[in-house]
């Protein structure tokens, strides 16, 4: 779970919309993000060790910000409540 909830900004969530339309899914955004994993015909959250590697990997450009508030080994938490927050806001994809 992060340390404390971030305040996300508008850029980030019009962008996190914007990736989960190119993606086609919320869930297909989540496999490239390897914040799930695909076994065969199951979809799987994943867990990574080695948090530090997976902010430099996927916490970049408009979301480097977010990095102090990751905190986790599984990093669908994270992003978890980057969707709960676009959700609330209202924000469509581009």
């Amino acid at each position: 779970m992060p340390k404390k909830i971030p305040l996300f900004t508008a850029d980030q969530l019009s962008c996190f919309a914007k990736e989960i339309k190119e993606a086609g899914s919320t869930d297909l955004l989540m496999l490239q993000k390897e914040a799930l994993t695909q076994n065969g015909e199951s979809t799987m959250i994943a867990s990574y060790k080695d948090m530090e590697e997976y902010k430099q990997k996927y916490l970049t450009g408009v979301y480097e910000s977010l990095r102090p508030y990751y905190s986790t080994v599984v990093p669908y938490v994270f992003w978890s409540f980057l969707y709960d927050a676009l959700v609330k806001s209202g924000v469509k994809p581009i």
